[in-house]
């Protein structure tokens, strides 16, 4: 012997799915990546079949290739594979008895996002609002982050049935779901019209859970419904898009050029104190954010109220 280790099989289905990684990944050579992971699966690689699948799926778009690769890596035992071909069926070829039908799978194999999965199928695609309620109960008896308050949006949103929407904002807010309280007090305000309670939301949604976009619904809430307009400049004021959630980011936007707007507005037409300067200034900086009726209230303003020079 000169010394020299031969390689092991093992080493070599490693180093062969580390080659089909790093053509995947970094070189974004798919026919390179191809080739490597299939020795890697012929040499026994367990996670090769379902980079192929993947790679089929979510890169090319070769969804029978990818169907064959999801079906041997689900016989090899690979326990990601079932979840993922069903979302492969869902959304990407939106054949639903079959995404339906992996997901049972995924779930009965222990997939925890599997339960949620069908909820959202059963409730966006389907309209069958009792089988999403039931696999979203499942969600959540399995400790799902997210299914309490998807069960609270589909009895508020869908099924208006309000006292069960209550309890599963409640007790998702209970379990750390930011978004909840903030949700439960627009069904307040919006829906029941109960206006106390739909303050002590909010107000709990700004200083207990950090919500800035709180601010700006408590601010509306006292300017349309309770004609309180200190308080709602007050809000208005506090609300800064900077501090918003991720998810709400969109929103948020929004809601702050139209906060600018309406306290713009107030000054000018004295619901708040008449103060034109403030004024200006409120309509000018949503004029500069794109708001067009700040523009044309500007243009208002400056006609009826010129600057002095």
């Amino acid at each position: 012997s000169n010394g020299t280790r031969s390689p092991t099989k093992k080493g070599i289905r490693g180093g062969a799915y580390a080659l089909g990684l790093m053509y995947y990944n970094a070189l974004k050579d798919y026919p390179n990546a191809i080739k490597w992971f299939e020795i890697a699966h012929k040499e026994g690689h367990k996670g090769a079949a379902y980079a192929l699948a993947l790679l089929y799926n979510k890169t090319l778009a070769d969804y029978p290739k990818a169907i064959k690769w999801y079906e041997i890596a689900h016989k090899e035992g690979d326990k990601s594979a079932a979840y993922s071909f069903g979302l492969m069926y869902y959304n990407a070829l939106k054949d639903y008895p079959n995404a339906i039908k992996w997901y049972e799978i995924a779930h009965k194999e222990g997939d925890k996002s599997a339960a949620y999965a069908l909820g959202l199928l059963y409730e966006d695609q389907l309209k069958d609002y009792p089988k999403a309620i039931e696999w979203y109960n499942i969600a959540h008896n399995k400790g799902y982050q997210g299914a309490a308050y998807a069960l609270a949006i589909l009895y508020n949103e869908r099924l208006k049935s309000y006292p069960n929407a209550i309890e599963w904002y409640n007790i998702a807010h209970n379990e750390g779901d930011k978004r909840a309280i903030l949700a439960l007090g627009l069904l307040y305000g919006q829906s029941l019209k109960d206006y106390p309670k739909a303050i002590q939301c909010l107000e709990t949604a700004f200083y207990k859970v950090g919500d800035n976009s709180a601010s700006y619904e408590l601010g509306f809430l006292y300017e349309s419904k309770l004609n309180d307009y200190p308080n709602a400049i007050r809000w208005y004021k506090q609300f800064d898009r900077k501090y918003a959630f991720e998810w709400l980011k969109e929103d948020a936007d929004k809601d702050f050029r139209a906060a600018q707007y309406m306290v713009g507005l107030m000054y000018m037409d004295g619901r708040a104190p008449k103060d034109i300067t403030k004024a200006r200034e409120y309509l000018k900086k949503a004029a500069d954010n794109g708001i067009e009726e700040a523009k044309e209230a500007l243009a208002a303003l400056n006609n009826a109220q010129p600057k002095r020079e």
